[in-house]
């Protein structure tokens, strides 16, 4: 936790300190109570990791304000963000998470924006393609970026110039890029680039039907999921797979398959099982609140719960805990200060809250950094580009150390601000002291102990 503007914001991993204070035993007698000699007995104090409830603080601002640029984790724990909005940024900027603060680096030969950012296995950054101030209608330019140096090198150039693709690392070390537009409108061809001597292929196969702003994911069995997007046939409710191995190794599309709505600017997110989870987008009449799962074994999808906002635009991410946070976006008249989580287990969008200060953000990106947290960087409103910066802290449980008694024991919050869910867990929301009465698993008797938070 810290303070900024003498405000707490919660967001940051607090260490707490559990000073286990024992109390002598007392009977709980009501209703249903049975008498019993067994009590709970917590001894010692114990540091333990515990973060807030879900939140957001304010970390160090960006430089240079943008939206729709690309941002990913480096190797070396450091997030790269890219170019973007705000004319066409050449302009590439570092987040370290341990100081929390962004520092420039070199920046693009060419800026642009749309483009896609591919981390490559030999830790250099691919960007491809995009709108440039030379190439309104689609750049063919390709850059690679060294972290080792911080500087931008010109690669080969794609085929064809494009932007609203996309772009996904494939198991061999090469990167596929699908679609997009150009002067032309929607398209559905393909490339792959080979880092070894950076060259692009043109892919014989083509995909059945014209894309841009739509999905593409990488699966655990090593081909991509394509999904959603625009063409001339109109807004796709229709999915494919790219397979790298067929046609001889020269890669193939085939194996359609359809969800409910047809849509794009939404988000694709590979879940801890395997399965892919899409969500929102827009389809040229409202933003979307559905949501559809794709499950590769059955090459099938499912429909899953509604966010409680239609949204595109939006981003979305893994969490740690196997959950999915979803943030920002537009509702079709507006950005959006509100993020939502969807649970896998029950197939539910929880409302968790708005950003800080109520921020309303659409076109940003949002990275998991090595110590599991959130960075929400960039982004707009329609009116105005972000300078500022996020960090969302999950909501992750704390274990109470016991000795002695009976278990499983049921936890009750006797004073202080703060949750106990029915885990057990303590959630503390401010710095402060706060008692927890640990009651033995008959209710006949509980213990207190005292919770010290540490700002």
């Amino acid at each position: 936790m810290r303070k900024t503007a003498n405000k707490l914001v919660i967001g940051a991993i607090a260490i707490a300190t559990l000073n286990f204070s024992c109390l002598p035993s007392t009977s709980i007698r009501s209703t249903g109570d049975a008498e019993s000699s067994s009590s709970v007995t917590l001894t010692g104090s114990h540091n333990v990791t515990v973060s807030p409830a879900n939140s957001w603080a304010t970390t160090g601002p960006l430089h240079t304000a943008r939206h729709g640029q690309t941002t990913i984790l480096l190797n070396t724990g450091l997030v790269l963000t890219v170019g973007g909005h705000g004319g066409t940024l050449a302009s590439a900027e570092l987040y370290n998470f341990t100081t929390e603060t962004w520092t420039t680096t070199g920046s693009l030969n060419f800026g642009r924006n749309y483009h896609t950012a591919t981390l490559l296995q030999n830790g250099k950054v691919l960007v491809a393609a995009g709108q440039t101030a030379a190439s309104p209608n689609g750049s063919t330019s390709a850059e690679l970026y060294d972290p080792t140096t911080g500087l931008w090198t010109n690669t080969g150039s794609l085929n064809a110039g494009r932007f609203w693709h996309t772009a996904t690392l494939l198991p061999s070390g090469k990167v596929l890029v699908t679609g997009g537009t150009n002067g032309g409108g929607p398209m559905n061809s393909a490339e792959i680039y080979n880092p070894t001597n950076g060259t692009w292929t043109t892919v014989a196969a083509t995909m059945s039907v014209t894309r841009d702003d739509h999905t593409a994911t990488m699966l655990a069995n090593g081909k991509v999921l394509i999904a959603g997007g625009t063409g001339f046939s109109g807004v796709q409710n229709t999915a494919e797979l790219f397979d790298p191995a067929g046609n001889a190794g020269a890669g193939t599309f085939g194996n359609g398959t359809t969800f409910t709505g047809g849509r794009y600017s939404h988000t694709a997110t590979v879940l801890a099982n395997g399965k892919v989870l899409i969500t929102g987008g827009y389809d040229n009449s409202s933003a979307l609140s559905s949501s559809s799962i794709y499950d590769p074994t059955l090459n099938s999808w499912s429909g899953t719960g509604a966010l409680n906002a239609g949204r595109y635009l939006q981003s979305s991410s893994l969490l740690d805990n196997g959950k999915v946070l979803v943030t920002g976006g537009n509702d079709g008249s507006s950005s959006l200060s509100s993020f939502e989580i969807f649970d896998p287990g029950t197939g539910t969008w929880t409302a968790v809250g708005n950003f800080p200060s109520n921020v309303a953000i659409e076109g940003h990106s949002t990275t998991i950094l090595p110590n599991g947290q959130a960075l929400l960087t960039g982004g707009w409103n329609r009116t105005t580009n972000y300078t500022a910066s996020y960090l969302f802290t999950v909501y992750t449980p704390i274990s109470l150390a016991a000795t002695g008694g009976v278990t499983p024991y049921s936890y009750a919050l006797a004073s202080g601000t703060g949750l106990v869910d029915p885990n057990g867990y303590y959630w503390p929301l401010t710095a402060e002291t706060a008692q927890v009465r640990v009651i033995s698993a008959d209710g006949s008797s509980y213990d207190t102990l005292n919770v010290v938070t540490n700002p």
